[in-house]
């Protein structure tokens, strides 16, 4: 695999460009962290689901409705296989339907794993039977001490894994706030629950990822992270607290500081949301929603509706933007921003984002003064914090967050199957630090390589060795290998179990520049073969190989995937030894 130059510093070379190539939490495919547990009684559990990725475990899950699974947020997939009514994987008898639309908490974040809680929609309704039940919500949170059980089909090793065929239980009691930020500091956000047994190994690991912790017959939490290697004493597991996310969903009307309560402010609870029927949790195209309000609205002076165009406007006209998204700075304020910025032609904003512009959507942003709705760059706009930067046409753009870093890789070398069924010869690491580059730009994939430093050197061995970087940059008409696991089908995400090749040709400047006018820079390479072959999404960060040494990672290209004329955009490392040696003295 790719990555390591000093034996005192292991590190990974990772492209950021998650959101071109690659799925933003495809690091996390097997779930993250039942260890020291026991089966679970047949049919104790029918409210417990298994989220498979084709016939293989990902994740956990619990049954909250006829068509909806509670499940954790960073196992999300573009489509899932939900299994139901068997304690056994690959029962026959078990009912396994399919699941194409999931929807993560708006505020889910990759860094700290705050509301790592998400919705999986089924195709169709399951069959509710006595194995088949929906679980008892509880209407508290119960306090530390109580006595509860957590369930899944993780891996009961660690680090090796093994996976059980039947579900396990282990039963543990719930630990207070300031115990479990004794062990974990300030990674316990204020929506996650630490639950274990002092001085024992009993905890949930690999694959137990979004099942359920049920106390006194309710669920009050979802396995969300916890230390690695599993199993650890005194290291408690974390779970998402899902008593705080059970109340009703409600609209504040007149609001100006959300730490205030103001005279004017009206609260009104929601009857029922909209979701556009065509909406695409993928592409955000058709992002829109409508909310039914349990009450007429009264209108005041500082309560008004906002009248709604009938035609769309052309490029260059003044608006506002409004929302208490994140700042420059990075934090949320408490008081209503507001934001000037000027809509731009189409054909600028299908530079800004390529092949991501449908007709719905629309670009705007402040190019002198760098105005959105999130961060400083340009042409990002939107009402909401950690978007994709698109806005719709239709009404008020409901937008799903994609967040670019996390704060903990799991590093898997020396394997050639995505199986979660370990590999004779396969190393597992925990990424400790990860260092952009600094001089990365988002959404022009400037600069786009990380480094990754590991928890502790690697075994040199016959499937896990290091590989040199090219100090030579890349030739035209060099021919290459680039690898990884990525999506063989654009249209239908057919990610592969075995690592996939596919030998490119570098090409030259010129015609790189003519595919891509004005998004190529010094740091890019463009490369490709004569039907159009290409690396997709799942394979960001991969590595291009060529003569024996690394020249590039897959960085960005256009959608759908492997088009002709359009080819693969790669980081040209040539450009970074200096930077990448320096980094990786400076922290070892």
């Amino acid at each position: 695999m790719m990555g390591v130059w000093l034996p005192p510093l292991l590190t990974l070379l990772l492209s950021l460009a998650l959101e071109t190539a690659g799925q933003g939490d495809h690091g996390d495919r097997n779930g993250d962290r039942i260890i020291d547990g026991y089966p679970c009684e047949k049919g104790s559990h029918p409210w417990q689901v298994a989220l498979l990725r084709g016939d293989q475990l990902h994740c956990g899950g619990v049954l909250i409705s006829e068509r909806w699974v509670l499940t954790a947020a960073h196992c999300k997939m573009r489509e899932y296989t939900v299994h139901l009514g068997s304690d056994k994987i690959g029962d026959q008898s078990a009912q396994k339907i399919k699941a194409t639309r999931s929807f993560r908490h708006p505020g889910y974040s990759t860094k700290t794993h705050a509301n790592d809680i998400m919705l999986v929609k089924m195709d169709k309704p399951v069959k509710m039977s006595p194995k088949v039940q929906k679980v008892n919500f509880s209407s508290h949170c119960e306090p530390p001490g109580t006595s509860c059980t957590v369930s899944g089909w993780g891996t009961t090793t660690s680090p090796d894994v093994t996976f059980p065929s039947d579900l396990m239980c282990s039963d543990v009691k719930l630990i207070s706030s300031k115990d479990c930020k004794k062990v974990y500091k300030d990674l316990l956000g204020k929506t996650m629950l630490c639950a274990g047994i002092p001085d024992s190994k009993t905890n949930t690991c690999n694959g137990d990822s979004g099942g359920p912790l049920v106390c006194n017959n309710t669920l009050q939490g979802l396995v969300s992270w916890g230390t690695y290697p599993c199993g650890q004493p005194n290291d408690p597991g974390v779970y998402t607290q899902v008593c705080k996310y059970s109340g009703n969903l409600e609209v504040h009307l007149g609001k100006h500081n959300l730490r205030q309560t103001e005279s004017f402010q009206r609260r009104i609870s929601v009857d029922r949301t909209i979701v556009h029927p065509r909406y695409n949790p993928d592409t955000h195209d058709n992002d829109i929603m409508m909310l039914h309000l349990r009450n007429p609205v009264k209108f005041s002076r500082k309560i008004m509706p906002l009248p709604l165009k009938k035609d769309c406007s052309k490029e260059n006209p003044s608006c506002q933007i409004l929302g208490w998204g994140k700042t420059e700075n990075g934090d949320f304020p408490d008081t209503l921003q507001c934001a000037d910025v000027q809509l731009v032609s189409r054909d600028e904003c299908e530079r800004a984002y390529p092949g991501k512009i449908t007709r719905n959507m629309v670009c705007a942003g402040n190019k002198k003064e760098g105005n959105d709705s999130c961060q400083d760059s340009v042409l990002q706009p939107l009402p909401s914090p950690i978007t994709p930067g698109l806005t719709s046409t239709f009404l008020v753009p409901i937008s799903y967050p994609r967040a670019l870093g996390v704060r903990v890789y799991r590093i898997r070398l020396g394997h050639h199957s995505m199986s979660p069924v370990y590999e004779s010869g396969q190393q597992m690491f925990q990424g400790i630090k990860s260092i952009p580059h600094p001089g990365y730009s988002h959404p022009g994939h400037s600069n786009d390589l990380m480094l990754i430093k590991m928890n502790r050197k690697i075994r040199d061995s016959h499937s896990v060795k290091p590989i040199k970087i090219a100090s030579d940059c890349p030739a035209q008409g060099t021919r290459c290998l680039v690898s990884g696991w990525g999506t063989t089908s654009s249209s239908h995400n057919n990610f592969p179990k075995v690592l996939q090749c596919l030998n490119i040709t570098v090409l030259s400047e010129e015609k790189c520049k003519n595919s891509y006018p004005g998004q190529i820079d010094k740091s890019m390479f463009c490369a490709g073969d004569e039907e159009g072959r290409d690396s997709c999404q799942g394979d960001s960060g991969g590595p291009v190989i060529c003569n024996g040494q690394l020249q590039g990672l897959v960085s960005w290209g256009d959608f759908p995937c492997a088009q002709r004329n359009r080819p693969g955009v790669y980081t040209k490392l040539c450009e970074f030894s200096k930077w990448i040696d320096d980094t990786i003295k400076s922290n070892s």
